[in-house]
């Protein structure tokens, strides 16, 4: 399973909390500083050659699933 990560995080705060927690080794490739994720879902999609009916968009805000839905992934929230 290929893993994403879509984030408004600050790259040094990334970087901070990675250090300390090691989440960045469970992820293929980190996006950081997006600030609108609906411009970059298709992107991603296109770039790494994802099937939308076959990814997951996992978010915690209401934007998570507007963005999911508008790269036509299925939306989880947590």
């Amino acid at each position: 399973m290929r893993t994403f990560l879509l984030s408004t995080i600050h790259r040094d705060h990334f970087a901070a909390q990675s250090a300390s927690t090691g989440f960045d080794q469970f992820l293929d490739h980190p996006y950081i500083e997006i600030w609108d994720k609906r411009t970059k879902i298709l992107e991603i999609l296109q770039k790494h050659e994802l099937n939308a009916d076959e990814t997951l968009f996992i978010g915690d805000m209401q934007h998570d699933i507007e963005t999911a839905r508008h790269g036509g992934i299925f939306p989880a929230l947590c």
